[in-house]
């Protein structure tokens, strides 16, 4: 396992570890920069010292020179950029059961890098992963016995794993599909590891994600608060998507769809190859739920001829577009 990580500060949540006392949510210094530059006072190092409690009266010289020392920090690090090699050690954190970077040494450069809203990955060391976080990681692996993922996972601890179905593309061509989605209700079905139900997320959608596996559910749910998603935004469940529909939502009646996009990622061909009669039961049961349904399948290792009206012929779609080619093809279909 890597013993080093490039992680992106200015996105990812994270902790810090001060004292062995952990804080959460934020760095002192963060806030204490931010309420600086919005205050604009006059003497900085007044400033500084109000924050540690201290009268500029009583503050020992060790007290200011540390002040001193991260004020010259922050000046080399936002006009000259961050330069670890003049660091004596690497910055170093620990990743504990939820994912969560934590910081334990190098939390004012940390800091000061949030607030200059530094973009690009850094390095640094993991000096220790939590259990939880072990068996997460764990679990993925035994899924191929491998450093390989079905779709990516938006964790820097990831970044030296190889990725089956890279989904960048396949997501900008499902994004342009489908348009406007702001405060439109979706669900992905299949939803694995939670990399598209995150993305119509970022498109303010109210998006949930369905799907079998408990433990990718489990990721999905870590990564998504790893990322700063709020709670239920989205949402995951475990269970077949055709009980979740009939169960947990209510209809709206004849012509009402209750969400307005589907996702119906590489899941079509398990169904055909297991039962076709079963397979165009559950899409009927998807097409009376979702108003327009995005459509991925594998095409070549299926026991029929496929052909995407076979879709108009057993739901209640009337009209598709195919907006992806590949060997697994991906179709818009609408009412």
């Amino acid at each position: 396992m890597s013993e080093y990580i490039n992680w992106k500060t200015y996105e990812d949540t994270w902790k810090i570890v001060d004292g062995g006392e952990e804080r959460m949510g934020y760095l002192p210094l963060f806030h204490a920069l931010r309420k600086y530059y919005a205050s604009r006072p006059k003497h900085r190092l007044t400033y500084e010292l109000k924050l540690l409690g201290l009268k500029s009266g009583g503050a020992t010289e060790i007290t200011i020179e540390w002040i001193r020392r991260h004020i010259d920090l922050y000046k080399s690090i936002k006009y000259e950029g961050y330069k670890p090699e003049l660091r004596k050690n690497p910055i170093e954190v620990t990743i504990n059961n939820f994912g969560e970077i934590k910081v334990l040494d190098g939390n004012h450069t940390v800091s000061i890098l949030r607030h200059l809203k530094h973009r690009d990955k850094i390095t640094v060391k993991v000096k220790t992963r939590e259990k939880g976080w072990l068996n997460l990681k764990r679990g993925l692996y035994n899924f191929y016995g491998k450093k390989l993922l079905y779709q990516p996972v938006e964790h820097p601890d990831f970044d030296d794993w190889d990725v089956d179905r890279q989904s960048d593309d396949r997501w900008n061509a499902i994004r342009d599909a489908i348009g406007d989605i702001k405060g439109k209700h979706v669900i992905d079905f299949g939803s694995c590891t939670g990399y598209f139900t995150r993305k119509l997320t970022d498109l303010k959608a109210y998006a949930i994600g369905v799907e079998l596996n408990p433990h990718r559910i489990f990721v999905a749910q870590t990564i998504s608060k790893f990322k700063g998603y709020g709670s239920g935004h989205p949402a995951f469940f475990c269970k077949p998507y055709e009980d979740f529909l009939l169960k947990n939502i209510k209809p709206k009646g004849k012509n009402k769809s209750v969400f307005d996009v589907g996702l119906h990622l590489s899941v079509l061909h398990h169904y055909i190859r297991r039962d076709l009669k079963e397979a165009w039961k559950s899409m009927m049961l998807v097409s009376e739920y979702c108003d327009r349904l995005i459509l991925e399948l594998e095409v070549e290792n299926i026991p029929i001829e496929w052909s995407p009206e076979l879709i108009l012929e057993n739901t209640d779609y009337t009209s598709y577009r195919q907006i992806y080619k590949s060997n697994r093809p991906i179709y818009l279909y609408t009412k």
